[in-house]
């Protein structure tokens, strides 16, 4: 007796596996299907049924909506999605990567305030090599600084061809209204740049 409950129990338990596995798949493959389509009110309709609730966690839901946030430059609900990410109790790594997110989207749409504050977030995790690249972000692109082109040309030696750097000499160069050489920063980094 104690063998069938148990034999019974496993193939529930396999069946539950199996169910939830392609059930998972198959609502994937909807949102896909309909963001790729270009019918973004259905899909955000889609992404807020109990179907979807089941199979694809809440974060992943929220990461999905962005996207459309994006898209359509939404940026009352891209600021609450932020909002909610960042206050979002997760590990110290995964706050990390929302207050990036967080820094680069603020950075790009002039939201200097919030970078500052994100900025100084991201110092407080203490990951010494992520505080130096959105400092120079933070410094170069949004308080327009000029200071730092000696020592990204001296990191541009030690790591030839990198977008990253090449695209804030482009800017510092930019910033100095040096033209000639903003354009030929300008012209490497889009060069080496993967997409």
């Amino acid at each position: 007796m104690r063998n069938t409950i148990i034999a019974v129990l496993f193939v529930l338990l396999v069946i539950y596996i199996l169910i939830a596995y392609f059930g998972s798949a198959l609502v994937k493959r909807k949102i896909k299907e309909l963001y790729d389509s270009g019918k973004y009110d259905e899909y955000m309709e889609f992404l807020d049924s109990n179907k979807c609730r089941i199979y694809v966690r809440e974060n992943e839901i929220e990461e999905y909506k962005y996207k459309v946030y994006l898209k359509r430059n939404d940026r009352k609900h891209i600021d609450e999605y932020f909002d909610k990410m960042l206050k979002r109790k997760v590990d110290k790594t995964t706050k990390l990567q929302y207050q990036i997110k967080a820094f680069y989207y603020y950075m790009v749409h002039n939201g200097a305030g919030r970078c500052s504050q994100l900025l100084e977030d991201i110092r407080a995790y203490g990951d010494e090599g992520v505080t130096k690249q959105v400092t120079y972000l933070y410094e170069v692109v949004v308080l327009r600084k000029t200071d730092y082109i000696d020592e990204l040309k001296e990191i541009l030696q030690k790591k030839p061809n990198d977008p990253f750097y090449e695209y804030l000499l482009s800017v510092s160069y930019e910033n100095k209204g040096d033209s000639k050489n903003a354009k030929k920063y300008k012209k490497t980094y889009k060069n080496h740049m993967t997409y």
